[in-house]
């Protein structure tokens, strides 16, 4: 099975050979030689380094099979929650987009009239928002950092000693 997503469009020729830390999901772009000295370091800081939207399968997915059973499916709900979950969990990763893409192919593929992908993406994130907006808030007090991953400061210190310093581009924003 291919670690690539269905997107992927090849730019460099040569066979594509994906590289994970043993027992992680984290690639390795391109081994660095012992001693190198990185420049860089970037993070995606939502997800990577942010808990904040921890929880939000519970979010997405009752809210896939919602929009799944009014379009009057004969699945039991039960099935439809796990078939919701599995392709949410599948798509993980990806932009939000693409989960919503594949519910507008869920709901067609049982007959319905599905609204426009970036309609359930906008659904979704007000609820996620309901959700999590405390936990966004706190984050802007002094001392809160309790939706970081507990490992975030050691590895910024890590790189902070070698010299790299740490770029995290979301850690203000977010377009998922």
């Amino acid at each position: 099975m291919s670690n690539l997503e269905e997107d992927y469009r090849r730019t460099v020729s040569g066979e594509v050979q994906s590289l994970f830390l043993p027992g992680t999901s984290i690639e390795i772009i391109r081994e660095a030689p012992p001693g190198t000295r990185f420049r860089h370091v970037l993070f995606d800081f939502d997800g990577t380094l942010s808990l904040i939207r921890e929880g939000w399968p519970e979010v997405m997915v009752p809210m896939m099979m919602e929009e799944i059973l009014a379009t009057g499916a004969r699945e039991a709900p039960e099935a439809i929650y796990r078939h919701c979950h599995d392709f949410a969990m599948r798509l993980n990763g990806r932009q939000t987009i693409y989960q919503m893409i594949q519910l507008a192919a869920e709901i067609r593929a049982r007959g319905g009239e599905p609204k426009d992908p970036l309609w359930y993406k906008q659904k979704y994130h007000e609820r996620l928002m309901d959700k999590i907006g405390a936990r966004r808030c706190a984050q802007g007090e002094p001392g809160r950092r309790t939706s970081w991953c507990p490992a975030r400061w050691t590895c910024w210190r890590r790189f902070g000693m070698r010299g790299c310093p740490c770029i995290s581009p979301a850690a203000q924003t977010s377009s998922t």
